[in-house]
């Protein structure tokens, strides 16, 4: 399965103007011509590793790594591409941190506003022709694959990354069990669990909480834990 990210996510099919935005590089007055970058991907959920992307691994990577400035994404879209009678060429890229895009990048030559016209006719036979993924598939995926040693070395890169991912831990963590606020935390010392205790260990692990006032109240309940003391 072969996807181009599109620039908005959208979760309705496209009209063949809409289609031709999303592909395009530029609508307002397309040069042909055209070169149009997409990526091979499983149709396997949650089949990624380090040299094949699931559709939503792909996608992901790429907002966080091929987009600049980096932005968080509120979700993330792609359009299908037909597989049979396009001039798709596999070439080897280096433009992304990630491997698994780099080594799975193609590029379709479009030569004609015709040959356009048929791909979008082609790409609207395809049922479906988009695969959309709203935050919440975004926030499970970051949960999944903390310990993937390239996205652990994007995040130490990425700030705007970084704080997004630590959020999702940390919110994570707050959903499960209470905020990291002082009277939730007294009154979980009144009954403490080997789950939650675990749960810290990860935020620890992770060093998902930076602020201050939270750092304090957990090295002051939980130095057991080992947090960093703050001054």
């Amino acid at each position: 399965m072969k996807l181009r990210a599109t620039r908005e996510v959208f979760y309705s099919a496209l009209t063949e103007e809409d289609l031709k935005g999303h592909i395009l590089n530029d609508m307002e007055s397309p040069e042909y011509p055209q070169i149009i970058s997409n990526n091979e991907c499983s149709a396997v959920v949650n089949s990624e590793n380090a040299t094949s992307d699931s559709a939503l691994s792909f996608l992901i990577k790429f907002k966080a790594s091929n987009v600049a400035p980096s932005a968080i994404p509120n979700g993330v879209c792609g359009i299908e591409f037909p597989e049979a009678g396009l001039p798709n060429t596999h070439v080897n890229d280096n433009q992304s941190h990630f491997n698994s895009i780099n080594v799975n990048h193609h590029d379709l030559r479009l030569e004609s506003e015709t040959e356009l016209n048929k791909l979008v006719a082609e790409i609207r036979e395809l049922v479906p022709h988009y695969h959309s993924f709203d935050l919440d598939g975004v926030k499970r995926y970051v949960l999944r694959t903390l310990d993937d040693p390239e996205w652990v070395a994007f995040y130490q890169n990425d700030k705007k990354w970084r704080k997004f991912k630590n959020k999702i831990i940390q919110d994570s963590f707050e959903k499960k069990h209470c905020p990291i606020v002082e009277e939730d935390l007294k009154e979980y010392m009144k009954a403490p669990s080997d789950e939650m205790e675990k749960d810290l260990v990860f935020l620890k692990q992770h060093d998902a909480v930076t602020d201050a006032k939270k750092l304090k109240l957990l090295t002051r309940y939980f130095s057991k834990m080992l947090w960093p003391p703050i001054d």
